[in-house]
């Protein structure tokens, strides 16, 4: 409606605006196509440049006294500052304060939206006294004053509750909570789309009640422009080491790479800054990059995500402007050249840097199995190019490289390998852990000046060099060109671990032409659909930026290992082919992803999930029938210990992906799990399928081998009762039950071949446990919460444990408390849920989120690991995590987001309400499933796959009574069928054909 008092007061100073437009022309906030910020925005820092252009200055008000709107720095959201708003309604009539704050000059578009954060207090101090403001205070918005007279409240505007936009329905709709911060958010666009907004208001209004009012406002957003997540996506997070006292393998650091890479993509074109084949330290453990370094000694073709060994950086590019002095395969350090953070840039899919050095602008872009560089270089006749396939991240084994200059190509090969010290690597022994990387990359200029290099001698004019071994290994090739009328040199690369032939067709195929900018919006139109999977509204910037660069992070691993044919070189090095019914997946992190990411991939991206169970099972027909646990390519490290590959196709099927060969898929694990040889990564499999356990005897980590394999089998006994099978269900769930008899006063301990325990004991000791201790271990047994409970003595005895091991939240390995920063603590929090006292899960899970995950580069503390570090962070901040392998459901814990929107398809999505969701509003009061009340801490994935809407009550203090009743998650459903049959009513149907 219009009030009669603005429209006189418009009036009024209509004229005088007029006249001020003639000196004084207001900013006008315009959205770029390569915009990263909001079309406006306001967080009322002393560092911001856009300030108030009016302070405690009414646009209209009738009755309302002292009505003021000031900067702050009484309390922020986020920051140190906020707008405080306040007055006194001297009328129980119709009072409102309308005061203007800043004025703009924005379009609105039909997807303009509006959002900010209010704060509303229930008491205030006048004139020294505390007075009660009861609701008063959340009768206030933000409003908008548009161009031709109107204003936001005369609109149909609503927010995210459907409650109108202007102050008094927003006090009405008892949706903003005293004393907390609430986030707001409108599509305006939808009600005012063609209007200009001219002024930001913040307003009170109100009827039949007087008296004080007083809050906060933070963080104001208009936003001409949909919901983007690749602005708040950072591939530089995990990068940097951070100087807090925590303990995490690999250093404190995630071990991240920032270069160029689509989801899942077989190439990585980032930059290098030390290579550990060179010398030890000279690089992070596996990424190759350091944000603390301040030269790039390279850009190669192959990272990974934090792995914590070194290994990849492989064929490594670098621009240079002058001539060879000495052999870069002897000094390739001497041409690193010096860059700064300020002339480097990363967002999913693009990667740029400035070498100072050379005065090059390089920049990279990719797809699938390609990348595209663009390197600008000062006008010149000795710009070059050096490809140094000789040096990489472990110590190159054997390359070669050829270079046609007719075709401006190089092409070549580098094998490699060595990850983690395992199978000789160290000593670089042939043919073991090892595979073979070919590349083909194609120049947009001539050659002017040829060349190769071996050792220390360069060979001008030469086109062909390839490793002696064993002594002189380090070799590479060198372009030269003439840029002084061209400065610009484009490279199209492609890889292959087939052969170069592949190589080439995989570049034809995919980048066939020079349009660097068409790849790049190409690259990140996938990063965004991926990350547009995930919705979050609420909280800050800040936490967005957290969330959606760990989702990122989960998101680059396993990744595409078939060429564009479906051609690809197993274990056996024999070339398979999928047939154009799947993709092949490889680099399989086993021991750290079955926990976190495996679920995350399967219930976002089924189609995905259902190749990488797929690649397994065809994986194992090239290595005997066996699967593989932790591989690079098609090499198998055999790093860490369990039977991760059975876990992950489990929890593929568990989770929604279960278009795959499911017959041919239990005879593999079958296999797997009940045959010993050297090539099952289930160590001393013989002796645990004959003992139950492994006798401590053996040496190694054998104790820590039993919960392991235990998971393993009662996946696999899932699976196969899920696909029909009985026997073999009833065969591995018995199976999974052998960790009793290593199980003694408490704890699982080492036992030993004639079946005696051993005399001395620390659970605390790594003895027997691989990356953790037998304090840590002991409740690596999820599936099995309620025997390990009674075993320890029953609830009160288990929880008594818990708070104890609790006492410290990331100890690390050698100390009897949790190591949450590692794989095997990382489902504990949750065992709260499972003991009855769901709050303390709540508490410990956010606590880990706050003190273990941060923003910027040093976000994460100990090793990615390839994505299960932050698939970790993604399902704590939605308050689902998978506990139990094989199961499909999640244990609950209090979201992070405001709302969350899960996108499961076209035709159905999961929806998370968190109603005064803060880092401290952690504590569920209250849980809603499909507008029905939800008393667990379990929900099956049954529930959830053809949509939902969980709507979580948060408060700061916990509630003791929620969700007390320890969860069964392997009883049917009874009580909740009504609800999974109304949904499914409900939701569309959504249907793919098999392809097996």
């Amino acid at each position: 409606m219009v009030r009669k008092a603005m429209q006189k007061s418009f009036r009024l100073v209509l004229c005088f605006l007029l006249l001020w437009g003639i000196v004084f022309i207001p900013p006008t906030f315009v959205q770029t196509a390569d915009a990263a910020a909001p079309t406006f925005y306001a967080g009322f820092e002393s560092k911001e440049a856009l300030k108030p252009i009016w302070e405690n200055e009414s646009e209209a008000s009738q009755d309302v006294i002292q009505a003021t709107s000031s900067v702050t720095g009484e309390k922020s959201q986020s920051g140190k500052r906020s707008l405080l708003f306040a007055g006194k309604a001297v009328s129980a009539g119709h009072a409102y304060a309308y005061n203007k704050v800043f004025d703009v000059n924005i379009p609105v578009k039909s997807n303009t939206t509006l959002s900010y954060w209010l704060h509303p207090l229930s008491h205030s101090v006048l004139d020294g006294n505390s007075v009660n403001n009861g609701t008063n205070s959340t009768y206030v918005s933000i409003d908008l004053a548009f161009e031709d007279g109107t204003y936001l409240h005369n609109t149909d505007a609503v927010d995210q509750h459907g409650i109108k936009m202007n102050p008094v329905e927003q006090g009405k709709g008892n949706q903003l909570a005293l004393d907390t911060w609430n986030f707001t958010t409108s599509k305006i666009g939808l009600a005012a789309s063609g209007k200009t907004i001219k002024r930001i208001l913040v307003s009170y209004e109100q009827s039949g009640k007087s008296g004080t009012y007083r809050g906060f406002i933070d963080e104001i957003q208009v936003r001409n422009s949909e919901f983007d997540a690749l602005e708040y996506a950072n591939p530089f997070l995990g990068s940097q080491n951070n100087d807090l006292d925590i303990i995490g393998f690999g250093g404190n650091r995630g071990n991240t790479f920032p270069g160029a890479v689509v989801p899942f993509g077989m190439i990585q074109w980032s930059p290098d800054t030390g290579y550990n084949d060179l010398g030890s330290g000279k690089a992070p453990l596996g990424s190759g990059y350091d944000y603390d370094r301040k030269s790039i000694s390279g850009f190669s073709l192959t990272h990974i995500d934090g792995p914590g060994c070194d290994i990849a950086q492989n064929v490594p590019f670098l621009p240079v402007v002058g001539g060879l002095v000495k052999s870069p395969a002897t000094n390739f350090e001497d041409y690193a050249s010096p860059f700064r953070h300020s002339n480097e840039t990363a967002v999913p899919g693009y990667y740029s840097v400035l070498l100072d050095k050379y005065k090059v602008k390089t920049e990279f872009t990719a797809t699938e199995r390609t990348s595209i560089g663009r390197f600008t270089y000062p006008s010149s006749t000795q710009a070059m190019m050096l490809i140094n396939t000789g040096i990489n991240g472990t110590g190159v084994r054997d390359a070669n490289v050829n270079i046609d200059p007719g075709n401006r190509m190089v092409t070549g090969f580098v094998n490699a390998g060595g990850f983690c010290g395992s199978k000789g690597s160290g000593t670089l022994a042939e043919n073991t852990n090892n595979y073979t990387v070919y590349f083909a990359a194609e120049f947009s200029q001539p050659f002017t000046e040829v060349g190769t290099y071996k050792g220390a001698q360069i060979s001008k004019n030469n086109v062909s060099e390839r490793s002696d071994i064993p002594d002189n290994r380090k070799i590479g090739g060198y372009v030269r060109f003439d840029t002084t009328e061209h400065k610009e040199v484009y490279v199209k690369v492609a890889v292959s671990y087939t052969d170069i032939e592949h190589a080439k067709l995989n570049l034809k195929t995919e980048n066939p032409g020079w349009n660097f900018e068409s790849v790049k919006q190409s690259a990140q139109a996938k990063w965004k659909k991926m990350l547009a999977t995930i919705q979050v509204s609420g909280r800050t910037d800040k936490h967005k930026r957290m969330f959606y660069s760990f989702l990122y992070h989960s998101l680059i691993h396993p990744n595409v290992y078939s060429d564009v044919n479906g051609d690809y070189r197993g274990f056996d090095q024999k070339i398979y082919n999928t047939g154009g019914k799947y993709t092949h997946y490889s680099t399989f992190s086993g021991w750290d992803v079955y926990r976190t990411q495996m679920q995350l991939i399967a219930l976002l991206f089924p189609d995905i999930g259902s190749d990488i169970a797929q690649s397994f099972v065809d994986d194992a027909k090239s290595r005997s029938g066996f699967l593989p646990k932790w591989s690079i390519a098609n090499s198998e490290t055999n790093v860490m210990n369990g039977d991760p590959a059975s876990i992950t196709i489990s929890n593929m099927y568990a989770f929604g992906a279960r278009n795959f060969n499911l017959q041919e898929a239990l005879k593999v694990m079958d296999f797997h799990a009940s045959t010993p040889s050297s090539l099952n990564g289930r160590f001393n499999l013989a002796d645990y399928l004959q003992l139950g356990y492994i006798p401590i005897e053996r040496g190694g980590w054998v104790t820590g081998y039993i919960p392991e394999y235990n998971n393993a089998d009662f996946a696999i006994a899932q699976f196969a009762k899920a696909i029909g099978d009985e026997e073999k269900y009833n065969n591995y769930l018995n199976r999974s039950q052998s960790w009793k008899k290593s199980f003694k006063d408490g704890y699982l301990q080492p036992r030993m071949a004639n079946g005696n325990f051993e005399a001395s004991f620390d659970p605390a000791s790594e003895h027997g446990f691989q990356e953790a201790n037998s304090a840590q271990y002991t409740w690596v047994l999820p599936f099995d919460y309620k025997a390990l409970f009674e075993k320890m003595g029953g609830l009160d005895a288990a929880r008594d444990r818990l708070d104890f091991f609790f006492q410290e939240l990331n100890a690390g390995s050698t100390k009897p408390h949790s190591f949450l920063g590692n794989q095997p603590s990382y489902g504990i929090p949750w065992a709260y849920n499972f003991a009855g006292q769901p709050w303390k899960t709540q508490q410990i899970v956010r606590k880990g989120m706050i003190e273990l995950f941060h923003d910027g580069p040093a976000g994460l503390i100990g090793n990615n690991d390839l994505g299960a570090g932050s698939a970790w962070f993604v399902l704590a901040a939605l308050g689902m995590y998978p506990s139990i392998p094989g199961i499909g459901g999640f244990s609950m814990n209090g979201p992070l987001f405001e709302e969350t929107i899960i996108n499961l398809g076209a035709c159905k999505q999961i929806k998370i309400i968190g109603h005064g969701a803060s880092e401290e509003s952690k504590y569920i009061q209250s849980l809603k499933l499909n507008g029905n009340s939800y008393d667990s801490t379990w929900i099956p994935y049954d529930l959830l796959k053809d949509g939902a809407d969980l709507e979580f009550t948060l408060g700061s203090t916990p509630n003791t009574s929620w969700a007390i009743t320890p969860p069964e998650p392997l009883v049917p459903m009874s009580v909740t069928d009504k609800v999974h049959q109304q949904l499914s009513l409900n939701g569309a149907a959504c249907t793919s054909g098999r392809r097996f």
